[in-house]
């Protein structure tokens, strides 16, 4: 299912002061932000893609036999854990939904290109940026991070210092950029005084890097409606309606 992970983070590595626009009444921009992803999955239905069958989650706790369609495994961990490996795809973020936790747990992920089917892969290391630490009660909800390295094979690591419930999943990014453009083109269009003033220029500059996005990307489909995280053997484009799985 399609879910938006953009944050204002997101935002200001386009336009680092962007912050220094919000309205008094706001302390992010987090309305622009929800209203963009709207947008977005009104676009894609109208193109005749169903929003609740892209960015399906590589489980990292995926097992043969798993109900399809099914949720990411939430299980209780007590002790430190090494996940099974599993074939990715795009995905470059990892998301903990983290429903109970103790004590200070570190959760990272690790990747290997071995060119062995999964269960054989060998080499494996740390990825850059796809570790989230945490500490007590305070770590509960939805814990996410960014990073930049794929592999062809991923697996988690926990390292439980007390206990924590969670599940462990890894998503595409590759809608991020079309709701951080769309939150663009709301937020400029409200400091719009004339046709073609600095605030409507890069409006329309937001609003054609949308457009152009949203004909051009590349993304996971589940076609089948299985919800497994299989490697795909063809492409989904938004503009050309071939799929991806």
């Amino acid at each position: 299912m399609l879910r938006n992970y953009v944050t204002d983070t997101d935002l200001k590595a386009h336009y680092p002061n962007i912050d220094k626009q919000l309205w008094p009444a706001q302390a992010t921009y987090a309305v622009q932000i929800a209203e963009a992803f709207d947008h977005l999955q009104n676009d894609l239905w109208n193109k005749g893609i169903a929003p609740r069958l892209c960015m399906t989650p590589l489980d990292l706790r995926y097992a043969v036999g798993q109900q399809a369609g099914a949720p990411p495994v939430i299980r209780v961990e007590a002790s430190s854990q090494v996940g099974q490996p599993i074939m990715g795809m795009n995905e470059r973020r990892l998301v903990l939904s983290v429903i109970a936790n103790t004590g200070v747990n570190v959760i990272k992920v690790q990747g290997s290109n071995d060119p062995q089917s999964p269960p054989n892969a060998s080499t494996w290391v740390d990825i850059n940026g796809a570790s989230i630490s945490l500490s007590g009660s305070g770590s509960i909800g939805t814990q996410t991070v960014q990073f930049a390295d794929q592999f062809r094979v991923y697996r988690y690591v926990s390292t439980i210092g007390g206990s924590s419930q969670f599940s462990v999943s890894l998503v595409e990014v590759i809608f991020d950029h079309a709701i951080v453009m769309g939150a663009f083109k709301l937020i400029f269009r409200d400091f719009v005084k004339e046709k073609d003033d600095i605030w409507d220029m890069r409006r329309q500059t937001a609003e054609l890097e949308y457009e152009n996005n949203l004909e051009q990307i590349k993304y996971g489909y589940d076609l089948n409606d299985t919800g497994t995280p299989l490697v795909p053997d063809e492409m989904q484009r938004t503009g050309q309606m071939t799929f991806l799985r």
